[in-house]
């Protein structure tokens, strides 16, 4: 739905292993894609996988309200990696293996814990035209540390999980919420998986 245009910049926050990436260039060949990865397991190999597209940087850091080093928790079970899990909180990293695993059996669970980077998304001075966030309950601490970008440039938001916290932080910004059904977006309704926010200015019929 946005124009294949040089000037449009779109943020992948969370890039785990591209797939957001992947997505957008099936679309669109011309956009800027910066992506935020910073699990040291995987932004080599995103950095190394898209090398040789000049439209796609990887930023081997996360995005947060504050700017430091912090500890990132990385759950395995049985030697297997859980990436999209990696989380700032010990207990959030792990609690999806448990809910979510057949015979779960604590005792193969392990979690590796890896110094990360993270930095406030209004210091890089960017103008971005869509934000998606994907970061384990750490979107509402991202988008404390996007508060001028997201009063001067009025970004689309696609968020995982959004709750009532997130919901009236965006108010302020004049931010109403969509889910995407059918070829169409439904106000105020909170998508199944993910869910758009945007502001009066964006014309959703178009």
């Amino acid at each position: 739905l946005f124009p294949d245009q040089n000037d449009e910049l779109f943020l992948d926050v969370g890039a785990n292993r591209g797939q957001s990436i992947d997505s957008i260039l099936m679309q669109k060949r011309n956009c800027e894609i910066i992506s935020f990865e910073p699990n040291s397991y995987l932004n080599n190999a995103l950095e190394e996988r898209y090398k040789k597209n000049k439209n796609v940087s990887i930023y081997k850091f996360g995005l947060g309200d504050q700017a430091g080093e912090f500890d990132l928790y990385i759950p395995f079970y049985r030697n297997y990696m859980f990436d999209l899990m990696a989380s700032l909180d010990a207990k959030e990293a792990t609690q999806w293996l448990k809910d979510k695993i057949f015979f779960y059996n604590e005792s193969s669970v392990s979690v590796n814990k890896v110094k990360c980077s993270i930095k406030r998304l209004d210091d890089l001075k960017l103008k971005p035209t869509f934000i998606k966030l994907d970061i384990q309950d750490f979107e509402y601490n991202a988008l404390l540390g996007a508060k001028e970008t997201l009063e001067k440039h009025h970004p689309v938001l696609l968020i995982e999980r959004p709750d009532d916290k997130i919901i009236n932080y965006l108010k302020q910004f004049q931010y109403n919420y969509y889910s995407f059904e059918n070829g169409a977006f439904v106000k105020d309704k909170i998508g199944s998986l993910n869910t758009f926010f945007m502001t009066a200015d964006i014309d959703v019929e178009k």
